[in-house]
């Protein structure tokens, strides 16, 4: 799954990585600890191409009574997606992606917590989650914007980690993705397959990004070594005692 993740780039950086441009002259704030139910930023297609805007985390469906199910639906599952009442009309016809410095995940210890860990591209650059969205009225005559992000199985390297990951969009699928004429399961199923073949690296970081008060660059701090999916951790030489503490599965 993925239940938090960090927005803390430029807007600028958005129009040189994924031709976005803004479509709501808001300024953006550097995330560190984006967390369900908060707006985040999302590019979409719209008239005259990728542009980027504002929707809240958890997938609202225009038909729901109640919007507090959003709460349930920060993600989607690539195996159901296809199927699902609440996500079948938004995988053909409404897609987004979900621009990322970089995503959390736990790993469960031996003592029974969990470490927070931190996931980015292997070269550092930004990263386009596959991502769904809805709009839902309400009954004042607003309208709410939401999306989720779709996850796949891990790849052998991610499993070390956790069983779930978001899809993460190659270069080369980050337009067809937002493709209005692409949307039957032979055209997207090779998108979401792209993402197995993106390298990662992944650290630890403290404890403080479990809260969500906490929002600032300490939560992406290092407090252990790094690992890359092209590398294994049993080569790597003499770290610290500090950094042993630190259990990643191998």
């Amino acid at each position: 799954m993925c239940g938090r993740f960090v927005q803390s780039y430029e807007l600028n950086s958005l129009e040189e990585r994924f031709k976005a441009i803004v479509q709501r002259q808001a300024a953006m704030k550097a995330r560190y600890n984006v967390a369900p139910g908060q707006a985040a930023a999302v590019i979409l297609e719209g008239p005259k191409g990728p542009c980027l805007d504002f929707f809240q985390w958890g997938l609202v469906p225009s038909w729901a009574s109640d919007p507090r199910i959003g709460y349930k639906m920060i993600n989607a599952r690539e195996e159901t997606v296809w199927d699902k009442a609440s996500y079948r009309n938004a995988i053909r016809y409404r897609r987004c992606i979900v621009p990322v410095n970089g995503f959390y995940e736990w790993l469960p210890l031996k003592n029974k917590h969990k470490q927070a860990v931190y996931f980015q591209h292997k070269d550092g650059r930004l990263a386009g989650l596959a991502g769904l969205w809805e709009v839902r009225a309400d009954r004042e005559g607003g309208e709410l914007f939401t999306f989720c992000i779709v996850t796949t199985s891990a790849t052998p390297w991610m499993r070390r980690f956790h069983t779930r990951m978001p899809v993460l969009l190659s270069d080369d699928a980050i337009p067809d993705w937002l493709n209005h004429t692409l949307y039957r399961p032979d055209d997207l199923h090779p998108l979401l397959a792209s993402s197995r073949k993106i390298a990662l690296q992944a650290y630890p970081v403290s404890s403080r990004v479990n809260r969500v008060l906490y929002d600032d660059p300490d939560c992406v701090e290092p407090v252990g070594p790094s690992y890359r999916d092209d590398e294994n951790p049993l080569k790597r030489g003499a770290e610290s005692a500090a950094h042993r503490q630190i259990e990643f599965p191998i």
